[in-house]
């Protein structure tokens, strides 16, 4: 049976998500396989895994926020931004509860982040983190990011738990940082648990050895998001006759549907359960223009 939809993994500490996804491909057999967001090798949590005809959904599905919750571990510095780095002692002391809360809310809404050195944030053609081990300086652009939801968790001595909402592309460990040059005292990240990519919750994903569990019990469906209920939100063009499932299949623009508006995303399946693929609506043409071709039975 070919496998086309989405697995949310939930992936554990000490490996990169590449691993994940290349684990994924070996314990499903398949040959396809890729995902939507990176997540450090220190982080755990939500990684949403593309398989078969799916990779080809990536662009339409990444999530444009995410939600975490990590520890901040206060008073220390560290060239990653997390522990797994070269930590120094910060400078400052640590401050107290309420000057902890404030500079952590501070951060709430839109700011100006710069990404650090140790990501995977490509620089004249070369990673910034491949330039970082071989100690040469980049100049990595700040860039906006939005932090829709900042909540404290718990602060016990230098360490503080919150969890944060915030749009793709956002470096935890980024604003971890921030935060405790804000504070004077310096501050890194811990733990990372991703919670949320998007639609995928935890409660969505499964571990490796429970993936593999169903795979031996032959229930892999149970886990695997399939692409119409991935576009699901989607207005569905289901076509009946002949003529247009001709043009559908060989890639061709087909009419505009009514009630349909210029810039409208389309999933474009037949009446006999085949998926073409997802289509744009061009008003200026009155057309439905192929956006993303897939091809495949439902």
């Amino acid at each position: 049976m070919d496998l086309n939809g989405v697995i949310c993994v939930n992936k554990d500490t000490g490996f990169t998500s590449q691993d994940a996804v290349s684990v994924v491909k070996g314990i499903l057999k398949v040959k396809k396989a890729g995902h939507t967001g990176t997540l450090d090798p220190m982080a755990r949590g939500v990684l949403p895994v593309c398989i078969g005809a799916a990779t080809r959904a990536a662009s339409f599905i990444s999530a444009d926020r995410k939600s975490y919750e990590t520890v901040m571990r206060l008073g220390i510095r560290s060239d990653t931004y997390d522990i797994t780095g070269n930590v120094t002692k910060g400078e400052g002391p640590v401050p107290g509860e309420d000057k902890v809360r404030e500079a952590v809310k501070f951060f709430e809404g839109g700011y100006m982040q710069k990404p650090p050195m140790y990501s995977a944030i490509h620089v004249n053609g070369k990673r910034a983190y491949e330039l970082a081990r071989r100690g040469e300086e980049a100049d990595i652009p700040a860039r906006r990011v939005e932090i829709y939801d900042i909540k404290l968790l718990s602060i016990s001595g230098d360490r503080v738990s919150f969890s944060v909402t915030c749009s793709a592309g956002t470096y935890v460990r980024s604003l971890i940082n921030d935060i405790g040059e804000r504070l004077g005292c310096g501050a890194v990240m811990e733990g990372l648990l991703r919670t949320g990519c998007g639609e995928f919750t935890l409660k969505d994903s499964c571990t490796i050895r429970e993936l593999e569990e169903l795979r031996d019990l032959g229930r892999i469906g149970e886990k695997l998001i399939s692409l119409p209920t991935l576009f699901k939100d989607l207005r569905r063009q289901v076509l009946h006759e002949e003529d247009m499932m001709t043009k559908a299949t060989n890639g061709n623009p087909l009419p505009l549907p009514e009630g349909v508006d210029s810039g409208e995303k389309v999933y474009v399946c037949s009446d006999k359960g085949f998926f073409y693929g997802i289509y744009r609506a061009d008003g200026g043409r009155n057309l439905l223009m192929p956006e993303k071709m897939f091809l495949i039975n439902e």
